[in-house]
């Protein structure tokens, strides 16, 4: 009797105020009924329901905030105004206007927010000498068992209630089954500080993030079984605390085990690597962003005002972490994790090669699971093993948007169940507000052994070319052999169907089967003659010649290729590319583009009409020209063939994939130029502010006493240089009459002189020539060649 206890929210995700506290009047002799001195204001849910073969539980967790060894800050009771709860409450929307501060998150007593602090690290000289070690033990703190209340300072850095300061390795120190509530700056800060053992511990009534990593380097901590409750923002410390988390991890090398939150006003868990570690700690050569995680397994959250796991903004893992470009990737696991009634349950931003697996998400408002953006080459984000869903009874009329948003990238569903989707999509595909919110995505995914209970809206579209879903054994679109599903469109084979599970977007669903399920994402910008404002249609055809044609309007935002365009389109096809309203044929055609997810067996032939053939062509590196028509069983990525016997000229390029299996395929990064020249061997004449003097200089050469010669051993052209003491000591050639010679000498004037002849199989004039002799103005002179080229700057005079 009279310990206090904490008693979490169980409501939606803007319920932070019916997080309670009471105090106990007496505890039955068998311990299983707890009487409180007055009774709870709102309800608090504790009971479970099964769905099908899934049962979930709603209950909200009780923490005890009492213990025998106190550790309290100052309360100056001037400041014990009772503040109001604010009518409004917290929006937590993200480009809300709040129009509460203070009340926001319920009623609440004033406090001059300076509050006590426990502060443990190594000496001065032990952090200067190994600050970011992992194997340094100065010291060891333990704290079990206390109680720790009006703690941390507002507005001042490093006042935290407890706070790891730089003390390197801490193997044997723990902060275990103590009590934090009532803090004005967070509640354990774990700075530059390792292998530390946080267990059993009840954070409440916490002011910014709660167990919070500082550098990004802390690795081997331990967060086992510890329970937060009525985490909230706070304006008196830096962004992060505005947007708080629970956990906030920038080092994903560190155990979280079991732990439970409840009532916060944004994250649970949120994993926030930076590009460097940072502060004190900082070393341009690490890369948090692509450490292997530790451990991540049976955590849990409901009823926050955001999400209950976040990955913001990039982790893309890689074997021992390595910075390097091109890593081999390393899965990293988030394992048995369950959210519910939060704006979402999880969301991954900039992500790679993690997979969330065996994962119950119910009654979140927004999506069970969401994807931003994982467009980075062979590293697919997984679901698997898990449940999501849609409505439980205790919701009431309240249902989740959408199960899983598929992001701008890859995705694989595995053994997922839907279940109570009927109001709402099981599958739907993400938007970023201010980056991409229209006619955006356009990537593959792919689903296996789903199962849909009470669910008959399995997903939706917005747009075409929207995205599309390889479903691999029927189970998504219910076929029962593989299939993919996508926006319908005039692309797609009439034998596609367009089943009713797929319906209720703005744009049916439609599902194909065989030589027509195969679907790639192209997208490109940049085209000359510019096309901006412009629909752009794709027309293909295979072997049997049947036209299929579809069009892309150009849109200023793109997740990819950004103005421009951006198709999904049927594999192995020859296509062919049209504005609207615009000519048939154009002589010079160029644009920037990628096809992406290219498999090995996959291809497409560009083919483009020209009026007149190129005379320069580009399309990848290492690209040639064939002489017969494209074979993708003979011809190399990016190989182009020109077909000049019809009307005008045709020109088509091979595109070809290479890697199997989904996420293994690559990204064909396409430059296509067909340029027909103005000028004669696209050489442009010099500009008249370029061209040689009109008149002679008088510092002209003469030719048979100022000139050396030397063979070009490539072309055996005899190439002019001007004589000089150095240069005449050198071995240098005599022209004869069959010798070809090539006369390139910047900025000069040359004369003949007194050789009236000049007879040589090939002449190359680059300078000035002229047929003058200084001792004998009236000389005649006779030049013979096979021919005469005379280019740039030349002239012959």
């Amino acid at each position: 009797a009279g310990d206090t206890l904490v008693i979490a929210t169980t409501g939606h995700r803007h319920s932070q105020p019916e997080t309670e506290t009471r105090i106990i009047e007496s505890v039955s002799a068998d311990g299983h009924t707890v009487t409180l001195t007055e009774a709870l204001e709102h309800g608090h849910l504790g009971e479970q329901e099964t769905i099908g073969d899934v049962t979930v539980e709603f209950r909200g967790e009780v923490g005890l905030l009492t213990r025998n060894v106190v550790v309290k800050g100052s309360n100056n009771v001037e400041w014990n105004d009772v503040i109001p709860a604010c009518p409004e409450g917290f929006d937590t929307g993200e480009f809300t206007t709040q129009t509460c501060f203070q009340g926001r998150f319920g009623e609440e007593t004033g406090s001059d927010e300076f509050g006590g602090h426990i502060l443990f690290h190594v000496s001065e000289e032990g952090a200067s000498r190994r600050r970011r070690s992992t194997d340094l033990i100065e010291s060891i703190l333990r704290i079990e068992y206390v109680e720790l209340t009006y703690v941390g300072q507002a507005f001042r850095l490093g006042r935290y209630p407890i706070h790891f300061h730089l003390a390197g390795d801490q193997t044997g120190s723990y902060v275990k089954n103590a009590a934090i509530y009532r803090t004005f700056n967070r509640a354990v800060t774990v700075h530059g500080t390792h292998n530390l053992l946080l267990e059993n511990n009840v954070v409440a009534y916490v002011k910014g993030g709660a167990l919070f990593l500082e550098d990004a380097v802390e690795i081997g901590n331990i967060f086992r079984h510890n329970l937060g409750v009525h985490v909230t923002a706070s304006t008196s410390l830096l962004n992060e605390d505005i947007t708080p988390a629970f956990i906030w991890s920038l080092n994903p090398n560190n155990t979280y085990v079991d732990n439970a939150c409840a009532g916060g006003s944004h994250f649970c868990y949120w994993y926030a690597m930076p590009e460097t570690s940072l502060g004190p700690s900082y070393d341009p050569d690490s890369c948090p962003q692509h450490t292997p995680l530790g451990l991540f397994r049976g955590n849990s959250g409901h009823s926050q005002g955001w999400f209950c796991l976040w990955s913001f903004e990039d982790y893309y893992p890689t074997v021992d972490g390595s910075c390097a470009r091109g890593a081999d990737t390393e899965t990293a696991v988030f394992d048995d994790f369950t959210a519910w009634r939060c704006e979402k349950g999880i969301e991954l931003v900039n992500a790679g090669d993690l997979e969330v697996r065996e994962a119950l998400l119910f009654d979140n408002e927004k999506a069970g699971f969401e994807g931003k953006k994982t467009l980075k080459e062979g590293s697919p984000v997984k679901l698997t093993d898990s449940t999501i869903i849609g409505r439980t009874s205790v919701a009431g009329s309240g249902v989740t948007a959408a199960g899983v948003v598929l992001p701008f990238g890859r995705t694989k569903l595995d053994n997922v169940k839907f279940v109570n989707f009927e109001d709402s999509p099981a599958i739907k595909f993400t938007s970023i507000d201010g980056t991409c919110g229209d006619l955006c995505s356009g990537f593959g995914n792919t689903a296996e052994n789903l199962e849909f209970i009470n669910s008959p809206n399995r997903g939706s579209f917005r747009w075409t070319h929207e995205g599309y879903i390889d479903d691999l054994d029927g189970s998504l679109t219910g076929t029962g052999t593989p299939a993919t599903l996508a926006a319908c469109s005039s692309i797609l084979d009439s034998s596609c169907t367009r089943p009713d599970e797929f319906s209720s977007g703005a744009v049916e669903g439609c599902v194909c089967t065989g030589a027509n399920a195969k679907l790639r994402r192209f997208a490109f910008n940049n085209r000359h003659p510019g096309a901006d404002g412009k629909s752009i249609t794709a027309t293909c055809w295979g072997e049997d010649g049947a036209q299929q044609s579809v069009d892309s309007p150009w849109a200023a935002k793109r997740m990819t290729h950004k103005p421009g365009w951006m198709f999904d389109l049927v594999a192995d096809k020859t296509c062919k590319l049209a504005v609207q309203d615009g000519p048939d044929k154009i002589t010079n055609n160029s644009y920037t583009g990628a096809f992406y997810d290219m498999e090995e067996g996959d291809f497409f032939i560009m083919e483009h009409d020209l009026a007149l053939c190129p005379d320069i062509v580009s399309t990848t590196e290492g690209a040639e020209e064939s002489e017969n028509p494209l074979d993708p069983s003979v011809n190399n990525n990016g190989d182009y063939h020109i077909d000049d016997t019809g009307d005008g000229c045709t020109l088509s390029y091979l595109v070809k994939g290479e890697g199997q299996g989904f996420g293994q395929g690559v990204t064909r990064e396409v430059n296509f130029r067909a340029i027909r020249c103005f000028y004669e061997g696209c050489i442009p004449p010099p500009s008249q502010d370029e061209l040689p003097p009109t008149g002679r200089p008088d510092d002209y050469l003469i030719y048979d006493r100022d000139l050396l010669w030397t063979e070009d051993l490539t072309d055996g052209f005899l190439d002019a240089s001007v004589s000089t003491a150095d240069r005449r000591k050198r071995s240098s050639v005599t022209p004869t009459d069959e010798s070809s010679i090539r006369l390139c000498l910047e900025d000069e004037w040359v004369v003949m002189g007194g050789v009236n002849v000049l007879r040589k199989h090939h002449i190359e004039l680059c300078s000035v020539l002229e047929l003058y002799n200084p001792e004998n103005p009236n000389q005649e002179y006779v030049v013979e060649a096979a021919y005469i080229v005379i280019k740039g700057y030349g002239r012959l005079v």
